[in-house]
């Protein structure tokens, strides 16, 4: 028995590329050596260490004592991979969707209807070697009439994608290496973003993540993705469907002919409509020179001028915690109706039991549970 449970250990941790030594560090084992012991049956492993295991390595630990099977990891697209531990960032992005799964149909009882009905999110086939920025710009504007996205798109996306589509979101706290990332699979369309980017940066990156979504060819994007030179046009292409999805071309010359009239566009103008649509200036200034409201030579002059004065403070709790409150409160809702014990509540909350209370008094939600 233990030496199949060892067995187990070394065929996740090598899944996930975690070596000898970085498990022992974080089951503060004194040296790489008991790994390996107990992955060849020499040392019998306990049930708390198995558990700081399956935990680390985000893995079920009914997989590693053989009672399941593991199932096949979704595919993960990054914007930008990791450098490092790429594996096991991705098991804990699709570990995280499958908790938040888990907590919804939980909170259902498993087996009642769902009251709401998610539309499909649309599928897009392209021709990834003659698609074009061009391309890029008229799908985002297809996109935003199809989802009634309106002149100022970033104020509408976020619950347009979550209450109509169904879309989940994970929100990474940790300053973790990478950026944002998404997912497609028959449980859902998933999108990770980082919880510490600026308020404007989160937004982009959600339109940015959508094009992915909306493109979802796992073949082709695995190819893409071992590629640099494609994968590069990839996010190019992204990049450009975010900028026409979050700066709609009409609306934008509209409100450059109110507040500039015939004068030219100068830097304040650049700075005060990135505000108004919620992206970077540097979004906005190439948005500008796409769609000819700028020159080439005013597009370098304002960019000069832009890199010498103090970005403007945003923040990026207003997103984060918003989206980060909807996975609190399904966590509160399984705990406090009896579903989950307090010990599960503070795991899928990555917290310490002393905390829980904190945690849930912090975005509103009333332990009485507990009392």
């Amino acid at each position: 028995m233990k030496t199949q449970i060892g067995q187990r250990i070394k065929q996740e941790r090598e899944r996930k590329q975690v070596s000898q030594e970085k498990l022992a560090h974080a089951l503060q084992w004194n040296h790489h050596q008991i790994v390996s012991d107990v992955e060849q049956g020499k040392r019998e492993v306990k049930a708390w260490e198995l558990y700081e295991i399956a935990k680390f390595l985000h893995v079920r630990m009914d997989v590693l004592l053989g009672r399941e099977e593991q199932p096949q990891q979704p595919f993960v697209l990054w914007r930008q991979k990791p450098t490092k531990d790429t594996p096991l960032l991705e098991a804990r992005f699709i570990n995280e969707c499958n908790n938040y799964i888990w907590l919804e149909q939980l909170i259902l009882n498993g087996n009642e209807q769902p009251t709401i009905v998610f539309e499909e999110l649309p599928k897009k086939k392209i021709d990834f070697k003659n698609f074009t920025l061009s391309h890029a710009y008229q799908l985002a504007e297809s996109m935003r009439q199809l989802m009634s996205l309106g002149d100022f798109p970033a104020m509408q996306l976020l619950g347009i994608l979550e209450d109509r589509y169904g879309v989940k979101f994970i929100i990474d706290n940790n300053n973790t290496e990478g950026s944002a990332a998404c997912s497609r699979s028959e449980k859902g369309c998933f999108i990770l973003i980082k919880g510490l980017d600026v308020e404007c940066r989160q937004y982009f990156s959600i339109a940015h993540e959508l094009f992915h979504l909306i493109t979802w060819d796992q073949e082709m994007l695995a190819q893409i993705d071992a590629m640099t030179s494609l994968h590069d046009k990839n996010e190019q292409l992204a990049n450009a469907f975010a900028a026409g999805l979050l700066i709609p071309k009409e609306k934008l010359q509209t409100e450059i002919a109110r507040i500039c009239g015939n004068r030219p566009i100068a830097a304040p103008d650049v700075i005060a409509t990135a505000g108004q649509f919620y992206v970077s200036k540097d979004a906005m200034l190439y948005r500008m020179l796409n769609i000819g409201l700028i020159s080439n030579k005013q597009f370098k002059e304002i960019k000069e001028q832009l890199q010498h004065t103090v970005s403007y403070r945003t923040t990026a709790e207003r997103i984060s915690r918003f989206l980060y409150s909807k996975y609190v409160r399904l966590v509160y809702l399984a705990y406090e109706h009896i579903k989950i014990s307090r010990a599960k509540a503070a795991k899928l909350l990555h917290t310490d039991l002393c905390d829980l209370s904190d945690i849930f008094n912090e975005y509103g939600f009333l332990e009485i549970h507990a009392s």
